[in-house]
């Protein structure tokens, strides 16, 4: 029992040792590319519902009370557009958020992986603490990422548990302030 005990306790440190958070971030980068897709296909289809809908009821409208055709056609048009525009905008607002939180989640792994994202936090935090180097940085990161804390909520601090840009700055100078 002792022996089975000590096993599985080694092999939960050997896998805690050789953390990363990159697998789960870009299965999460992954969901929310798909999402997004589905989100803007849904918004299309249902703008174009929406107006074809209540444009043709009221085009229709427009014809039997009127009699023109095009007097109908501009009725149509306008009422569809009227009720179309706010259901398309709040999918394109929607869908801005979500196109934010995809480059957030890419910003993030260039982080990780000593990308651009890097170099631009480095720079932020030479403002507050000029003797931080890119090595330095590149290590805190590094020792971040093996700890599972930039995805288990340790530096977001928040039910999202991966960490965006801001969160890993503020994390990260909050840090080097202390010392």
């Amino acid at each position: 029992m002792k022996k089975i005990l000590v096993l599985i306790l080694t092999l939960l440190i050997s896998l805690n040792a050789f953390a990363d958070c990159r697998p789960m971030i870009e299965s999460t980068l992954e969901k929310k590319i798909i999402k997004h897709g589905k989100l803007v296909k849904a918004g299309k289809i249902t703008t174009g519902a929406v107006f074809v809908t209540v444009g043709g009821f009221w085009g229709t409208m427009g014809v039997i009370m009127l009699g023109p055709l095009w007097a109908g056609a501009v009725i149509g048009a306008s009422f569809g557009a009227f009720v179309g525009v706010p259901v398309g905008t709040t999918f394109v607002i929607v869908s801005k958020i979500q196109k934010h939180k995809i480059k957030n989640l890419g910003k993030t792994l260039s982080i990780i992986g000593s990308g651009d994202e890097l170099n631009n936090l480095h720079k932020k935090l030479l403002l507050n603490h000029s003797e931080l180097s890119l090595i330095q940085l590149e290590e805190i990161i590094q020792n971040l990422n093996e700890a599972n804390a930039l995805c288990d909520g340790t530096v977001s601090g928040k039910m999202r548990k991966i960490a965006n840009p801001k969160e890993i700055y503020r994390y990260i100078d909050n840090s080097l302030s202390l010392y």
